[in-house]
Order: structure tokens, then C-alpha cells, then sequence
């Protein structure tokens, strides 16, 4: 029960208005005060959560939370501004679940969504500040109150330039990125759940908020039974990626949202989304399908210039080119080719704005240099002088040209030789002196951080120099995590951490700067990244890399070589401890059709085949989970005691 804390001038028990005795506790008369200890007592009138509740409100007050006016409301929810006054006054946003929506599938929903919040602490994203239910049983959960609109209007309304918005967009990859790393999918990222209000000093905050469908990924959101009903789509469709469409919502991963967030910014840049919304809403399933599947949107800057961008377009000749590709590579209909996350499609808007090559397209030598044009007008200009010089026959320009040709040939040996020493330096010195024990591990990781400041400081301008550099220090920290394995399991786990942000770095770099995906360097370093991944127990990460750099090799692959043979073991172990049933079928059919005979990678296929088996037991298969031991079995035999390959003994 509720009760009004006694006053001064409280004199008449509120229950039975009987006279109260100085100091009578809770202000209630004693024949009361036993009363309610019995949970006999009524609540004062008004203290009820149902009780003199204002028209269109269903409550008076929540808990702690009195109700002032409602916000909106979803198919299952409907949020409530409120006012909190203990032990802080401030406006609170509350959601409660709709009368009547308490099936067992809708209350998972609810819970679901609820702990989804709770897990994260971003300040991009709506912060959970309570939770429970509602006198007469309704869950209901209490978040941060927004006081903003939708990021379009926001930007609208202000008429911000391109610059402008890409920079508050930013912010809401952080937030998405953010929820990924807690194993959170959103699935319905759209203007009205990306709200943006002014704080104190007028900046521009964006807020994710509504996870009423997010999808876990890699954790347990509630204990509740939660599944998707079969053939309902989840989401809005104006903000729909294919595979969304496709699975009904259910085989998603990142890259979904990645979708969804080059809707929003193409929505931001042209005033409109990529495909007519009341024509995706009143299409059928299979319609909706294969619009989104089959049918392929304008870039941004012809959208403007065909005159049917809406809102407040930005001009389309600050669109062409660069926010072109990097909008369409954000809605590549196949996923493989989207950015990997979040953090990727936010770096590369990052190195649109700092001027520099962006990775949506080929980085044509042409493209190259017509962003090194950009950045060095004077530089330029100066060449340009030098070209007409030598337009008039200077001979003195002219041998100034030869010589800047053989300076050129010479970078080449150069750099040749810096990746001759780089392999002698990590294969023959580093190795050696990890396995002898020549290093100890805290001076190894002392020189090992001196020597990550120095990359950042010298390396900078030179990119492939920097992801070598890098990629030399990510392998030697896998090797000092190996001598800290009997050590501190923090301790591993931070220098694991710092092998993949430099893997990652070189990975990014080498990406933008070779011209193969199959260089050995650009494999290497995703290899390293994925195992980096792995050892942090981020599978579904390890995973994502692996596809998107299989994705690129395509014909190219051939897991005969060594880094492309061991990222395919990753891609197999990571499968694997996701419980991806299909890629892990995918990954060792990979391998066996490409006969990779290191018996590591058989002791992989090994275990997959194990992993397949539990996976079928989970279903009850029996039948299957015996098939997949029997292979496993076979594999077993097929190496011999000194561990070496012998293949007789597969027959």
C-alpha cells in the first residue's frame, strides 16, 4: 500500500480520520498502522496508480512517477511523459505495456526490449532508469525523457549543410555501434527513433531510442520463450534491408542496421528515402521482397537533381562522387558488400570530411590523385607551372622530371627492402626470442606500446608503411598474449585488445591501398584481426571480418596459401562458436573441396563436425547428430600418432 508521508499540520489519520498521537509513525492511527501490516489497509485516495488518473491517462501514477501526457504509442506499448520528484525531480519517459497485450510472446517482447536498454550506457543511446509494474500487473519501464525531434526535421528545421549532418550521424553510428557491441540489433532504425534535442550549451545531441524489436545476437536478453511469428515482417518497410524482408526479421546480423543507417542518411542528404514509402507499405510480402531485392534506388545526387528529393536537399553537386558511393555501398543489396558495421561506414564519413580517399569505390590511381589535388591546391599549382615549363622545352624542368622518375623507382626498391627487413624482423628475430624466452613479458609489452606511439607519430602519412608497422606489432602482441597465458587473464585480455584495434588499423590501410585483396598483407592482417576477435570471445565479429574478406577475394581465393588457409580456420572456428549451423557447413566443405591438408585445419573440420552434432542433438535430430559423430570419427583416424596426414586411413 501507499500512504502520504506525515506533516506538520497532519493532525486526522488520512484511513479513519481518527485523532493521531504526536509522532504517530507513517501518520497513521495505531488500530491503522496494525491494519496495514496485515495488508488490510487501502491506500490513501488519489496515492493509487489507477487513482484520479486525468482523461487519456490510465494512471495517476507509476510507482515513484506521476503521469502528465502521453507521448506516442506502438502496437504493444504506449510511452507516457512523467515527473519524477525522489530522490531527484526530473522528466522521465515511461513505457507501459498496452491493456491486453499480455500474451506470453508480447511480455517477452516487453522484457526484452527492457533489458536490451539496460545493457547499454552510450550517450547516444536512451538510458533505462527503472523498471517493474503497474498495481494491476503491467510491466512498465522508465527511461530518460527526450525532449527532441526526429533527426530529419532537426536538420531540416535548421537548414544544416551536408557537413553539419554528416556530423550529427556520426554520433548515431556511435550509439548503433555501441548497441552491436552489446550484442544488440536495433532492426527499426528510422527518423522517430533517432531523436536530436539541444543541450544546455546548445549543441546538437542524437538519441537511439525504441528497441521494441531489437535482436540479441550473442547474449540472452530475457528468460521469456521470444521468437519471431512466421511470415510477419518486423520493422518499418521504408527502412527495410532485403534480408530483413526476405527472413521476416530473423536472419539479420549487423549489417542490417548498416542498411537502415544509409536509409537515414540518405533520407538526410535528399529529403526522401530511397524508395517510395506508401509504395513499400502497401505492398505485399513477396512485392516488398523483391522491391528491395531486384530494384535499385538512384545515388543521392541524381535523386536531388531529378527534382523529386523532398525536405531541405542539399544541393546535388555536394553529393556527387564520394556521398554517392558512400551512401550506395551502405545499401548494397547483398551484404558482404555493405560496410562491415557501423564503425566502418562512420570512418569512412570521417575520411570524407578530413578530405581524405574514401574505400566505397575502387580507389582508381585517377581518383587518387584527384583527392590529393583537393588537399594540395598549391602543390598543384606548382606542378601545373612546371607542365607549361616543360610545354615551352625546358631543359632544365625537363631533367628535373628525370630525376623525379628515378627517385620514384628508387621509392619502389625502397620499399621492396622495408618489407624484406619488416618479414626478417617479426619471422626471424621476434619469433626466436618470444620462444626462447629471451624477452620477459612486461619488458616486451613496454617496448611494444613505446613503439605503437611511434607509428602514430612518424608513420601517419605514409599508409602502407603505417598497416605494416601495425600489422608487425599485432602479430607480436598474439605472441606476448601466448607467453601471458599462465598470467592474469586481464592481462591477456588487454593485450588481445590492443592486437585488434592494430590489426584493424592495418586491415583499414591495406584496404585502401593495395590494389589485390589477394596481397598477402591484407589477408595477414585480417587473419590476425579474426584471431585477435576470437581470443576477446567475439565470434560474430570474427565472422563478419572473414566473410567480408572472402567476399572480396572471390576468385581469387586459394586456401593453399598460408594466410588465406588459416583465415579460412578462423572463419571455421568462429562459425563454430556462434552455432552457425550453415557456415559451419560452409567453411569445412570450403576447405575440403580446396584440400587444405595441415592437420590443424583438420582438427578444425573435427571439432565443426562435433559442433554440428551438438547443434542437431539441441534439436532433437538424433539421426543427424549420430552422422556428423561418425564423420568426426573418420577424421579422428585419418591422424596418426605422430601428427602427421594419413589419408589411408579414411578407407
Amino acid at each position: 500500500p501507499h500512504f502520504r508521508p506525515m506533516t506538520a499540520s497532519t493532525n486526522l489519520c488520512p484511513t479513519c480520520g481518527a485523532t493521531l498521537a504526536e509522532g504517530s509513525p507513517f501518520g497513521l492511527c495505531s488500530s491503522c498502522l496494525v491494519a496495514a501490516a496485515l495488508d488490510e489497509v487501502e491506500p490513501a485516495e488519489g496515492d493509487s496508480d489507477a487513482a484520479e488518473a486525468s482523461p487519456g491517462l490510465p494512471y495517476a501514477t507509476v510507482g515513484h512517477y506521476r503521469l502528465l501526457g502521453k507521448l506516442g504509442e506502438g502496437a504493444f506499448g504506449e510511452v507516457f511523459e512523467a515527473e519524477q520528484a525522489q530522490p531527484v525531480e526530473r522528466k522521465v519517459a515511461i513505457k507501459i505495456l498496452k491493456r491486453g497485450m499480455d500474451s506470453a510472446q508480447i511480455v517477452a517482447r516487453f522484457e526484452a526490449e527492457r533489458q536490451a536498454l539496460a545493457l547499454m550506457n552510450h550517450p547516444n543511446v536512451a538510458t533505462v532508469l527503472d523498471g517493474g509494474e503497474t498495481e494491476d500487473g503491467r510491466p512498465f519501464f522508465v527511461m530518460e525523457f527526450v525532449d527532441g525531434e526526429p533527426i530529419t526535421e532537426f536538420c531540416d528545421s535548421r537548414s544544416l549543410g551536408v557537413n553539419d549532418r554528416l556530423r550529427l550521424f556520426l554520433t548515431v553510428c556511435e550509439g548503433v555501434q555501441h548497441a552491436h557491441g552489446r550484442g544488440i540489433i536495433h532492426r527499426d532504425l528510422k527518423p522517430q527513433n533517432v531523436l536530436v534535442e539541444e543541450d544546455d550549451e546548445g549543441r546538437a545531441v542524437a538519441k537511439v531510442i525504441d528497441f521494441g524489436i531489437a535482436k540479441a545476437t550473442e547474449r540472452l536478453l530475457t528468460t521469456r520463450t521470444l521468437h519471431t511469428e512466421l511470415g510477419r515482417l518486423v520493422g518499418t518497410p521504408a527502412y527495410m534491408s532485403p534480408e530483413q524482408a526476405e527472413s521476416a526479421g530473423a536472419d539479420v546480423d549487423v549489417r542490417t542496421d548498416v542498411y537502415s543507417l544509409g536509409i537515414l542518411l540518405y533520407e538526410l542528404v535528399t529529403g526522401d528515402t530511397p524508395f517510395d514509402a506508401d509504395r513499400l507499405r502497401r505492398a505485399g510480402a513477396a512485392e516488398l521482397e523483391r522491391i528491395l531485392k531486384d530494384e535499385h534506388p538512384p545515388r543521392p545526387s541524381a535523386r536531388v537533381a531529378g527534382g523529386v528529393g523532398g525536405g531541405a536537399a542539399i544541393p546535388a553537386s555536394q553529393l556527387r562522387g564520394d556521398l554517392d558511393w558512400i551512401v550506395m555501398r551502405a545499401l548494397e543489396k547483398e551484404r558482404a558488400r555493405r560496410y562491415a558495421s557501423a564503425a566502418d561506414f562512420s570512418r569512412d564519413l570521417e575520411r570524407y570530411l578530413e578530405g581524405d580517399a574514401v574505400q566505397a569505390r575502387p580507389p582508381s590511381k585517377w581518383y587518387r590523385l584527384s583527392k590529393w589535388a583537393r588537399r594540395n591546391r598549391v602543390a598543384l599549382f606548382a606542378s601545373a607551372a612546371v607542365f607549361l615549363a616543360l610545354a615551352a622545352g625546358t631543359v632544365i624542368s625537363t631533367t628535373q622530371m628525370l630525376r623525379a622518375m628515378r627517385a620514384e623507382k628508387a621509392a619502389e626498391e625502397r620499399a621492396e627492402i622495408a618489407d624484406a627487413l619488416n618479414d626478417f624482423f617479426e619471422d626471424d628475430l621476434i619469433a626466436a626470442a618470444l620462444e626462447k624466452g629471451a624477452l620477459d613479458l612486461n619488458s616486451l609489452i613496454k617496448v611494444l606500446t613505446h613503439a605503437e606511439k611511434k607509428i602514430e607519430g612518424r608513420l601517419t602519412k605514409y599508409p602502407v608503411a603505417e598497416a605494416s608497422a601495425r600489422l608487425m606489432l599485432a602479430r607480436t602482441l598474439l605472441g606476448a598474449a601466448m607467453m601471458a597465458e599462465s598470467k592474469n587473464p586481464l592481462v591477456r585480455a588487454g593485450i588481445y585488445a590492443n592486437a585488434q584495434r592494430n590489426a584493424r588499423r592495418a586491415l583499414d590501410l591495406f584496404g585502401g591501398e593495395l590494389q589485390s585483396p589477394s596481397d598477402r598483407r591484407y589477408v595477414g592482417s585480417a587473419q590476425t584481426l579474426a584471431r585477435s576477435l576470437l581470443e576477446l570471445g567475439q565470434a560474430g565479429q570474427a565472422l563478419d571480418v572473414t566473410r567480408h574478406v572472402f567476399a572480396r577475394l572471390g576468385d581469387d581465393t586459394d586456401l593453399s596459401d598460408k594466410y588465406q588457409g588459416e583465415l579460412a580456420l578462423s572463419q571455421l572456428q568462429a562459425a563454430a562458436q556462434v552455432g552457425d549451423r550453415r557456415a559451419v557447413l560452409a567453411s569445412h566443405g570450403k576447405l575440403l573441396a580446396e584440400g587444405y591438408g595441415d592437420v590443424g585445419i583438420w582438427a578444425a573440420v573435427d571439432h565443426s563436425y562435433r559442433t554440428l552434432a551438438q547443434l542437431a542433438l539441441d534439436r532433437g535430430e538424433i539421426d543427424e547428430a549420430a552422422d556428423r559423430i561418425r564423420h568426426a570419427s573418420i577424421l579422428a583416424r585419418m591422424t596418426t600418432h605422430s601428427g602427421t596426414w594419413d589419408h589411408k586411413a579414411a578407407y
